[in-house]
């Protein structure tokens, strides 16, 4: 199976161009990015907002074959999430929280995705947060335990801090959710199982036996098709 994954592209409209160059050969596409809190001041709400509608429309066409997963800048909009990080918009918060309630609650909205036993979220998942949230499955059916969850109990993916656990990132510790954890704690804690990621930037893919760090299009205009472990790097 042929999996383009598209991450970390926040407001930008570049997934336009790699649809088109991609939906016939692929079998599934991942979006893996933040949807909303872009980066350029020159960008609005607005311009995100239509974005995402776009995004949202082509998920319904393919249903099957498109992937929408959630980031860590998505969830600070939703009822469930206590804390907020860096440019979080409290005046758009009613407008943006009501498009994305309404999309996990169609069913175009998701934490995971596992595709020929590969695992793909945001940031990473780690043996503590599965075992603190009782997610006993680490293998067939992850991505489905992970997805109900988070259904369950938003509240299960809000920011973790627990003292002397806290590594010189707050963010970077095995105790947070799969949306915040970078490459230092998977490392330490990392599964059984392949895992693709985002959220942090490199420049050019890392690729490992049983890890992929991917978050390319930002900086390099790259995004990646994959196949049995195999990737494939693309330019933009």
């Amino acid at each position: 199976m042929i999996v383009t994954a598209i991450g970390d592209i926040h407001w930008m409209t570049k997934w336009e161009k790699i649809v088109e160059k991609e939906i016939d050969i692929s079998d599934k596409i991942i979006f893996v990015w933040d949807y909303f809190d872009a980066y350029s001041k020159n960008i609005t709400v607005e311009d995100e907002y239509i974005n995402f509608e776009k995004i949202l429309e082509l998920k319904k066409e393919y249903w099957e074959k498109i992937i929408l997963l959630l980031w860590n800048h998505d969830l600070h909009y939703l009822d469930g999430i206590d804390n907020k990080y860096d440019r979080f918009s409290e005046i758009n918060y009613d407008k943006i929280n009501s498009i994305l309630t309404n999309s996990i609650n169609d069913n175009l909205l998701q934490i995971a995705t596992k595709i020929d036993n590969v695992l793909y979220t945001h940031a990473w998942v780690t043996k503590t947060w599965l075992s603190d949230n009782n997610i006993q499955d680490t293998n067939n059916n992850i991505d489905l335990s992970i997805n109900a969850l988070f259904l369950k109990n938003e509240k299960a993916f809000d920011f973790i801090q627990k003292e002397g656990y806290i590594s010189e990132r707050k963010w970077d510790n095995i105790f947070q959710w799969p949306l915040w954890v970078r490459d230092k704690s998977l490392l330490a804690d990392k599964l059984d199982i392949k895992q693709v990621v985002w959220h942090t930037r490199f420049s050019c893919s890392m690729t490992f036996s049983d890890i992929a760090f991917i978050d390319l299009l930002w900086i390099t205009n790259r995004y990646l098709n994959i196949e049995d472990w195999n990737f494939i790097d693309k330019r933009y």
